[in-house]
């Protein structure tokens, strides 16, 4: 159980006054937290099931676990799969390299998902270039665990080597690159593939070539489209102001 409503539901089909009202009550830091949880710790899974949010705009994530560590999919995450699969729906979505449709795909994009679109962190930002916008308290959060070290990490957190010199690391470009810079860098990092070791500990396999990752569609970096963060019937529905896709 999460309080709230899935933001499954914040979709084009709800009443225009309901999808206005919901817009209105995002509460971005709260994106940007959740946004910077994501790429830390490469949730593969935030799609709107997995993301709750009350009336008074606050966020509950949920399945955190469910493919972390691995690869960023997540819906307040531009250029992720989930992401872009919100901008053309499932009808839509083509592999960003070969242009192929998916395999369940009919060739027709769809806006019901536009609305959901405000909540890329892009949106929740005063310089769109949102390099080094880290919320003040998560950024001496960040400090506190980076200057622990990956051995004291990994002690006081139970990680197994692989996540915790991952998982600082991550911490590290952060705080030096900001957000925006250490996103490009974490999804050019492409898994080749996932095991675990005898000890049940989660083993990523990655390689720095782009091209002979795994080719999965969720396992891509999609176009940076434009942000749409506001949306108006005018009489169908579309970005504010408007954009191509």
């Amino acid at each position: 159980y999460a309080p709230g409503l899935s933001l499954n539901h914040l979709r084009a089909e709800m009443p225009r006054d309901n999808i206005t009202a919901l817009q209105l009550a995002i509460n971005s830091t709260q994106i940007k937290l959740a946004a910077v949880f994501d790429l830390l710790v490469l949730q593969g899974d935030r799609h709107g099931e997995n993301a709750h949010m009350t009336a008074r705009g606050n966020l509950k994530l949920i399945d955190n676990l469910d493919k972390s560590f691995v690869y960023p999919n997540s819906l307040f995450l531009p250029q992720t799969f989930i992401s872009e699969r919100m901008y053309t729906g499932n009808g839509g979505i083509r592999h960003p390299l070969t242009k192929q449709l998916a395999s369940y795909a009919n060739g027709q994009p769809s806006r019901s998902s536009w609305p959901r679109l405000a909540l890329d962190v892009r949106c929740h930002l005063d310089d769109q270039d949102h390099t080094n916008q880290l919320p003040k308290p998560l950024e001496q959060c960040l400090t506190r665990l980076h200057k622990l070290g990956v051995a004291e990490m990994r002690k006081v957190y139970g990680m197994s080597e692989g996540v915790g010199a991952a998982f600082h690391q991550r911490i590290g470009m952060l705080l030096k690159l900001g957000f925006r810079r250490t996103q490009i860098a974490v999804m050019r990092q492409k898994p080749k593939g996932t095991h675990a070791d005898a000890r049940g500990n989660l083993i990523v396999d990655y390689t720095a070539q782009a091209s002979q990752g795994r080719q999965d569609l969720e396992f891509q970096t999609y176009p940076l489209r434009p942000p749409c963060c506001k949306v108006e019937f005018v009489p169908q529905l579309e970005c504010d102001p408007p954009i191509r896709v």
